[in-house]
């Protein structure tokens, strides 16, 4: 089983939150489509399927007099949006897999724009295992169902095909982002949070800056 350890970026106070009560702060997919923030704002969130097509056509109708203009387009894309998968709600986190037990300095595993684009803090989750534990047993006590994997990244500029919250376009591969979903009725339009208790047994935190120089060392067990 690899080891793997989860990455958080943003405000010391929301990091604090995390680290010491567990707090898990969700937006929903369509929040993220509409921030113009350029490593958190996404135009394709909440898709659930596109297509592309070259040298397609537009039929534009005049209601009054039904004379029809069609016009030439050398480069179409169509994205179809559900308000279910929208409004579903989403936590983030960056995911290191290390697939030999060896120690590793994280800092040369993690962009410069990802320490420096997310926030000043940072917590480094050293237990994947236990907080996704953790999580789903939250999850499953406030009645919502989850769904939780690696996102996938793709070339989105000619794709056609299906989307979801784990399909993101391929300049986005540099988050190597982890993301749990949370669907099912009750949940609010807006934010969702909750807590999942005290990560101070599985768990790091310091500025963001301070991950450059963190050496995990893994044992055999």
């Amino acid at each position: 089983m690899p080891n793997i350890i989860f990455c958080k970026f943003g405000r010391k106070t929301d990091m604090e939150a995390l680290f010491f009560d567990g707090e898990l702060y969700l937006q929903t997919l369509e929040t993220f489509r509409s921030l113009e923030h350029k490593e958190r704002g996404d135009k394709y969130e909440g898709s659930v399927s596109m297509r592309s097509d070259k040298n397609g056509k537009i039929t534009l109708v005049n209601k009054e007099t039904g004379e029809t203009f069609k016009l030439d387009k050398t480069d179409s894309k169509v994205i179809e949006r559900h308000s279910e998968v929208s409004g579903l709600h989403i936590y983030c986190v960056y995911c290191l897999t290390f697939e030999e037990h060896e120690g590793m300095q994280l800092g040369e595993r993690i962009e410069d724009g990802i320490v420096s684009g997310f926030g000043d803090y940072s917590v480094v989750i050293l237990d994947a295992y236990t907080f996704m534990e953790k999580v789903k047993a939250a999850v499953e006590e406030l009645g919502f169902e989850l769904l939780s994997r690696k996102v996938n990244y793709i070339d989105l500029k000619d794709y056609s095909g299906k989307m979801g919250p784990f399909i993101k376009d391929q300049s986005f591969a540099h988050q190597n982002e982890f993301r749990i979903v949370l669907m099912g009725k009750g949940r609010p339009e807006g934010p969702l949070k909750f807590s999942i208790g005290s990560l101070e047994d599985i768990a790091l935190i310091g500025p963001s800056e301070g991950i450059k120089n963190l050496q995990v060392e893994f044992e055999d067990l």
